[in-house]
């Protein structure tokens, strides 16, 4: 895992938990940290026709004792992707968790990985 950390970082995780992926060691690659139940999960996907919507999931790898599923990175094909994230399904909060204040860190993070990605109206 060090000599992934090491590598100077070709890419950036944009969402999920921080630490949640390392850059591959194959071109075209994200290692994930492994959950036995999305394990299981990609491996039914790829047997079913919502493959060509779900990254490809290749193999599960242990790099100094830690389990990573190994997946095609969505990504490697393109020069500038634009990215959104979108869930399906059961929503899996409670609504009076929800919560609608701004999240000024988001904001903040958005701006330092690209200070002119706002117009003038965001700021």
């Amino acid at each position: 895992l060090r000599k992934y950390k090491e590598r100077r970082k070709t890419w950036v995780q944009a969402a999920g938990h921080a630490g949640s992926f390392v850059e591959g060691n194959k071109k075209g690659t994200v290692l994930k940290k492994y959950s036995l139940q999305e394990e299981e999960c990609y491996k039914e996907l790829m047997q079913d026709n919502l493959m060509r919507a779900v990254p490809r999931f290749f193999q599960t790898v242990e790099i100094d004792g830690e389990k990573y599923m190994e997946l095609c990175c969505c990504l490697s094909d393109f020069k500038t992707p634009s990215i959104m994230d979108i869930k399906m399904g059961v929503r899996t909060f409670v609504e009076e968790e929800a919560s609608l204040k701004q999240r000024s860190d988001l904001y903040e993070r958005m701006v330092k990985e690209d200070p002119h990605c706002t117009t003038d109206e965001e700021n």
